[in-house]
């Protein structure tokens, strides 16, 4: 018989904490329309979302400005629920031009609990249905 250790939860602790770690770390390949503005700004630029995690997301930019690009918002339409809105702030962590076209990853920061939690939602519906 193994004993569980002091450092060790049980077996459905670990097991909930596998799965929430999971969650944290899997990338979801997307094609979502958004749109994107400076975090100071006021001009809403259109972006195309292709990868999302709770930590961040991966953006081609169809419009953007000429300004650098430190820190955004992305306010992403919730696929499959009407009228609901998630407005994300990033901090941009890389940069890259490809074909003419602008690629940026970002980092989420300074989320609210509720769009933490809607973010999770979106994600769990999207990689259930790659499954």
């Amino acid at each position: 018989m193994t004993s569980v250790g002091p450092q060790d939860p049980p077996s459905g602790a670990r097991a909930d904490h596998d799965v929430r770690a999971r969650a944290l770390s899997l990338r979801a390949l997307v094609d979502w329309e958004a749109r994107y503005r400076d975090r100071l700004g006021t001009l809403w630029l259109r972006c195309r979302v292709l990868d999302i995690s709770t930590q961040g997301a991966g953006m081609l930019l169809v419009e953007e400005t000429t300004d650098p690009l430190d820190a955004i918002v992305l306010e992403l339409k919730t696929p499959g629920r009407t009228n609901t809105h998630l407005l994300l702030s990033g901090q941009v962590r890389h940069s890259s031009v490809t074909d003419g076209r602008r690629r940026i990853g970002v980092e989420f920061v300074d989320l609210a609990p509720s769009d933490e939690r809607a973010l999770r939602e979106v994600l769990a519906r999207r990689l259930a249905l790659d499954e």
